[in-house]
């Protein structure tokens, strides 16, 4: 007895398909190369987001919220996310942020990869005028709303693609065939220290310094939170936006370590500024920081896992433009990417 029913394990070992464990489905088969640790049946349900219907927000459906009047004054250029988030992205997002299944972190971090690439490639033809997937033609937005509208308008002319004067296209104006957008510095939305002792661990960090790695692009904490919230996911939208009033504030040490990281790059300011603003007391290579119009934005990357209203995001964005812009006199443009798009 004993002996046929290991003969019988051997054959169903035998005749089961090759292959590893599928990480979120838990099935046995040969796994895909391009994303770590899945089955090609879960690869094929991811709910990619590869052309966006809002170019504000980058939701893969109309989107009503930024139709409203309120966003047309939003301290971010726009965001870009990976996937829609559905039943599916819920499920995997649970187990790595709520869970600690560890393994979830390095196939997100693959994904929201692809994104970042995806992005990199849409700013860069946007900024020549063209779109991705007709070379010849000047970029027309079909979303008639928020900050890429009005650029759409402004990049048509009687001379063809034009690149408006402003400084968001400036770094990537002598480069006429290949524009290839990149940050100066990636961040992340911080956690209270309430979550952190949850959780263990920052999902938006460990996300930010995955993809970080991948582009030798420096990450580094240019924000605190200092206030703990109540999760998002109970509010309406207009608590969402209320609640993050007031909850973030900068990192001294992450601030004074990107601009040091600016000047390296791009030169140090000439004159310098008597604003009592302790920020800009701060020195840099002995110099503070001060409004030149010769000089580059500084470009942020702002990293998150989900975006759903975009208050967040927002609320980050204005932290870090009001105190580069007024404390400091350097102007900042900064840019969201997340992995889900609710």
């Amino acid at each position: 007895m004993k002996s046929s029913s290991s003969l019988l394990q051997m054959m169903q070992y035998l005749l089961s398909p090759p292959g590893e464990t599928c990480l979120t489905c838990g099935s046995v088969s040969r796994l895909v190369r391009e994303w770590p640790g899945i089955c090609q049946s879960c690869a094929v349900a991811i709910p990619w987001i590869h052309k966006p219907r809002c170019l504000c927000c980058g939701r893969a459906i109309g989107c009503p919220d930024c139709l409203r009047e309120e966003t047309r004054r939003r301290s971010f250029v726009c965001n870009r996310s990976a996937v829609q988030y559905n039943g599916i992205m819920r499920e995997w997002l649970a187990q790595y942020k709520y869970r600690g299944h560890e393994k979830y972190a390095d196939l997100i971090v693959h994904m929201l990869n692809q994104a970042f690439v995806q992005m990199q490639e849409e700013l860069g033809m946007f900024m020549l005028g063209l779109t991705s997937d007709t070379p010849n033609r000047p970029f027309q937005s079909d979303a008639s709303i928020g900050f890429f509208s009005t650029l759409s308008s402004m990049v048509i002319s009687r001379g063809g693609s034009v690149l408006p004067e402003i400084p968001f296209f400036h770094r990537l104006r002598g480069n006429s065939q290949q524009a290839l957008w990149k940050p100066d510095v990636i961040t992340y939305v911080p956690v209270s220290d309430v979550r952190l002792k949850e959780r263990g661990f920052n999902q938006a960090e460990v996300l930010a310094r995955g993809l970080g790695s991948k582009h030798r692009i420096p990450v580094m904490p240019l924000l605190v939170r200092r206030e703990h919230t109540a999760k998002q996911s109970y509010k309406s939208r207009q608590e969402r936006i209320e609640s993050m009033k007031n909850v973030f504030a900068v990192h001294e040490e992450g601030v004074i370590a990107a601009l040091s990281l600016y000047m390296r790059t791009y030169g140090r300011p000439t004159n310098i500024s008597h604003s009592n603003n302790e920020m800009t007391r701060q020195e840099i290579y002995g110099h503070a920081v001060t409004a030149q119009d010769e000089l580059q934005p500084m470009q942020i990357l702002l990293i998150d896992d989900i975006y759903t209203t975009g208050s967040t995001i927002n609320a980050c964005a204005e932290v870090l433009r009001d105190t580069l812009h007024q404390g400091l006199g350097l102007a900042s443009e900064v840019y969201s990417l997340t992995w889900a798009r609710s």
